[in-house]
């Protein structure tokens, strides 16, 4: 199943990606190995965040070369910022006007 989302909204992706993953965790143990946009990397840990035994796994996928490669995607030139709190026993994250709590 594909988990379309606005790479500008990270509240809507996090309670995509939580529900997603949550609602499958009943049945099976649930991986996320995100390999990009950096805005899924940043929500799948936040996901992987609480102490619960249903939360999923979480591996960092990435190039072992140093090469620079060609790549055909085309940058939009939109600037997206993400301000994450985890200081606090309930964790904020908020990304433009939306916000993210994660317990």
């Amino acid at each position: 199943m594909p988990l379309y989302y606005d790479i500008r909204s990270l509240a809507n992706l996090y309670n995509s990606l939580e529900s997603l993953i949550f609602s499958a965790a009943v049945d099976y143990r649930m991986l996320i190995a995100p390999s990009g946009p950096k805005i899924f990397s940043l929500a799948a840990m936040l996901v992987g965040l609480p102490r619960d035994s249903r939360r999923p796994a979480l591996w960092r996928v990435g190039s072992t070369s140093t090469q620079e490669h060609e790549s055909d995607v085309v940058e939009a030139g939109d600037l997206v910022a993400a301000r994450v709190d985890l200081s606090n026993s309930a964790k904020q994250a908020s990304i433009g006007g939306d916000s993210v709590v994660v317990y």
